[in-house]
């Protein structure tokens, strides 16, 4: 029995004195032996000898193996709340090191048991050999047979150095979820040493998945503080102001939180990527996000009285997006706003039709020859939300977020674009101004008389009216966007049913005609709809469509407005994206947290400000 050679005569004194001082003082350790019975003080425990129950060879190191085996030890005496178990890389073998040696645990999400002590060892090999993980000494000897589990990890022995099991005893189990966990009375949390993996440094543990084709995963299993001083610098740099990054500490924090079954399959919570935060270990920390992750320590986002996740971009060229619009979720605190804080941040993407066309082939979809490019469909901040190829065999529609994935998202930087400047040169617009076409958003027209429409909120609404247009005192007409341009109908103009048809009324309003009728019930060909003749003189007359989606596409309309209303669909080869924003808008921008920190905000007012109705506690 373990218990049976931890008490030895050396260090009876000590371990009766730790047991003394649980009993009078506290109920629940936050550590404990693997039998169930309570330790006492690490640095006094009895030496002995011989490499851990249940693992094979190993060196026998005097004073050393005894100590610590079975013992449990809390996330907490690190500073964190849990550990968590990251994907770094995969492979067929990799050398691991540390000064110190190891001690082999079991890995647990709030604590770990040490199953052996492997302070001998300086340096080890991992590597897959049949059908198992096996861990072997420098001379060849295996040390661990079978590490193919992931709930099982090399740690550095030196995590327990200065452990003070008699002090830690002033955190409860009971406390053990809550802010209490770092209350005044609990030791300044140990500092975890860190591993080297094949170059590069991790502090935690490393555990090891084993896929069916042999191959390993890599898994760094590390208190969650840590995990987030091995995040804040690359998402964040260091330079930039402290309050900014405190409220991306808490962000990340939220997410990893959040996100512990993304990768359950391949036996991690979280990879090392943008798919889910950019981490890498020991090169990421730095004084001043270091710092930023322990003034927030444990902090994270409540909403309705649940922890939720952060969910953050680069810059959201203006407006942040709603989940529910682009992912489908409903989450009431990622709700898209005017944003006045993100900078400008202008992107342009040229792809030329057989550019696209090969895009399609490789995505096993075809409409033929190419002939034009549409945005179907913007959400209520503006961006693309239906994007439709059209062909001579048909069209194919991108929707959400599967519109960058398909352009390529490291080039169409975020779904907030058009085929003109507006996006891109920093779209300056009135929430009022606001004018929704009805086939391209379930959204009410909160404001559609045309003194509203102006040239920046028709484009925004998937509309377009040529710049400097007078548009008040325009006569009432029907406007059709056709393939072959825009026409204002005379009498007894046919409209079909595929073209996208806008009404201005007698009444002022800007319409969209349902199945061949206004909103009143007349039909568009009604003379009471007929309008002012065409610039060339002609009723239903106007140019063909241009290249950058009819911005300057002809001139049909009123001889009084010169009005011309149209979708946004370009025929002209190459296709210039033109957009703004990086990222897919939901949640905080960085650039939006820096402004604002530089302006005087603190984090909590950051945070407040992108995700709606949360509050922000301590765990």
């Amino acid at each position: 029995m373990i218990k049976d050679k931890l008490i030895k005569t050396e260090s009876v004194f000590a371990v009766l004195l730790a047991a003394f001082l649980c009993a009078a003082q506290f109920a629940c350790p936050l550590y404990a032996y693997a039998d169930g019975t309570e330790g006492g003080n690490a640095d006094q425990q009895a030496e002995g000898t011989g490499a851990g129950e249940g693992v094979s060879g190993g060196t026998e190191t005097a004073g050393t193996a005894d100590t610590i085996v079975g013992l449990t030890v809390s996330s907490r005496v690190w500073g964190s709340s849990e550990f968590v178990r990251v994907g770094l890389n995969s492979t067929l073998t990799f050398d691991v090191s540390c000064d110190g040696g190891f001690c082999y645990v079991q890995a647990d999400r709030n604590s770990f048991t040490v199953l052996s002590d492997l302070g001998g060892y300086s340096s080890l090999t991992v590597s897959a050999a049949g059908g198992n993980v096996t861990v072997t000494a420098p001379d060849g000897t295996a040390v661990i047979e079978d590490m193919t589990q992931k709930t099982t990890a090399l740690m550095p022995k030196a995590a327990l150095n200065g452990y003070d099991a008699a002090a830690w005893q002033a955190v409860s189990a009971s406390d053990a979820g809550s802010a209490a966990g770092f209350g005044p009375e609990t030791p300044e949390p140990l500092e975890m040493p860190a591993l080297t993996v094949s170059g590069k440094q991790y502090r935690g543990g490393i555990s090891c998945f084993r896929s069916s084709s042999g191959v390993i995963t890599i898994i760094n299993y590390i208190p969650l503080e840590y995990y987030v001083k091995g995040v804040l610098n690359n998402e964040l740099g260091y330079s930039n102001p402290a309050e900014a990054l405190k409220a991306q500490a808490i962000a990340a924090r939220s997410f990893v939180m959040s996100h512990q079954t993304s990768h359950a399959s391949t036996g991690y919570d979280v990879c090392s990527s943008t798919h889910c935060q950019v981490y890498s270990g020991c090169s990421a920390e730095h004084r001043q996000t270091d710092e930023a992750v322990d003034a927030t320590r444990g902090q994270v986002v409540f909403y309705n009285g649940k922890q939720v996740s952060c969910n953050y971009s680069a810059n959201s060229g203006g407006h942040t997006q709603s989940a529910k619009e682009v992912w489908g979720s409903d989450s009431g605190y990622l709700i898209g706003k005017k944003d006045p804080y993100s900078p400008l941040y202008p992107w342009t993407y040229t792809l030329s039709f057989a550019d696209i066309e090969a895009k399609l082939a490789s995505a096993g979809k075809s409409v033929g020859t190419l002939q034009s490019v549409e945005i179907a469909k913007r959400n209520s901040a503006g961006a693309v939300s239906v994007l439709r190829l059209n062909g001579t065999s048909g069209s194919v529609e991108y929707t959400r977020d599967s519109i960058r994935s398909f352009l390529g998202a490291s080039h169409a930087k975020s779904t907030l674009f058009s085929f003109t400047d507006y996006f891109a040169s920093g779209m300056q617009y009135s929430e009022d101004d606001l004018v929704w076409s009805g086939n391209k958003s379930t959204e009410t027209p909160a404001n559609t008389t045309p003194s509203a429409l102006s040239a920046a909120a028709a484009r925004l609404a998937g509309l377009f009216v040529r710049s400097g247009s007078a548009v008040a005192g325009v006569s009432e007409g029907v406007y059709v966007a056709g393939k072959d341009g825009v026409s204002m109908l005379g009498t007894g103009s046919a409209v079909t049913a595929s073209e996208a048809v806008y009404v201005l009324t007698s009444g002022g309003k800007i319409e969209l005609a349902s199945a061949g009728k206004t909103a009143d019930g007349k039909s568009v060909s009604d003379a009471s709809y007929s309008g002012g003749s065409g610039a060339s003189g002609t009723s239903g007359t106007s140019g063909s469509s241009s290249s950058s989606a009819g911005t300057s596409a002809g001139s049909g309309g009123s001889s009084q407005g010169g009005v011309s209303i149209i979708t946004e669909k370009t025929y002209t080869d190459p296709v210039v994206f033109k957009g703004a924003g990086y990222g897919h808008g939901i949640g905080m921008p960085q650039a939006g947290a820096v402004e604002m920190a530089k302006q005087g905000f603190s984090a909590e007012d950051i945070l407040k400000f992108y995700y709606t109705g949360i509050e922000i506690r301590t765990i």
